[in-house]
């Protein structure tokens, strides 16, 4: 869904103008057949154990404006209808409009994941070019977590002679309705620009 919160058009926020922090959400995360992933923080107690989990967003906890930070993409599409398996109790609200994302993971680049580099060609991080330790975050480490999972959940289904996942997002929608499985994520705004915006509380 992109890391700039319920503006998705905002992707350099120190230097952008007022008129790109207009409320959007970002293509193709909001195309009906795409599993969109968003972004999550997190707090554990002392035994590694869930205390918390809320909307990622750095301006939410101090970062400042012009350090680029940054917030899990989402919101109500202005283009896309809602599908069929977003008009279940689990979505709130009565808009006929695609919603995203479809689910979050732990996106925070405060802390963020720890990866070795190998090649300097794969260090963003570092200006110096240099393999090493860096820390990434973002959308762009939760989705590939979420596909990480479900290709594990594929692997365990296969070798159990059952159909593997497929297209994620009805069953997504049916385990949220029922309850079980998934963390309702209700803490928090990915608005990044609340003086220009004012949107998207998560429910």
């Amino acid at each position: 869904t992109g890391d700039s919160g319920s503006s998705g058009c905002m992707h350099n926020l120190g230097v952008q103008a007022e008129e790109t922090a207009m409320l959007s959400t970002s293509y193709p995360s909001t195309s009906k057949w795409v599993t969109a992933v968003g972004g999550t923080n997190l707090t554990l107690h002392d035994d590694n154990t869930i205390a918390s989990s809320g909307v990622w967003n750095d301006l939410q906890f101090g970062i400042d404006f012009d350090a680029q930070g940054g917030a899990g993409g989402g919101g109500t599409s202005q283009l896309i209808e809602r599908p069929w398996y977003q008009r279940s109790g689990a979505v709130p609200g009565d808009a006929t409009a695609r919603v995203v994302p479809d689910i979050s993971l732990f996106a925070d680049e405060l802390p963020g994941y720890l990866l070795f580099v190998p090649t300097a060609d794969l260090s963003p991080g570092d200006p110096s070019g240099s393999p090493g330790w860096t820390i990434v975050g973002g959308t762009s480490a939760a989705t590939p977590l979420f596909a990480g999972m479900a290709l594990l959940l594929g692997q365990e289904a296969n070798s159990r002679w059952q159909p593997t996942l497929g297209f994620a997002n009805p069953l997504l929608y049916a385990l949220a309705e029922s309850g079980t499985s998934l963390l309702d994520i209700t803490q928090g705004s990915n608005d990044m620009v609340p003086m220009w915006v004012d949107c998207c509380d998560a429910t």
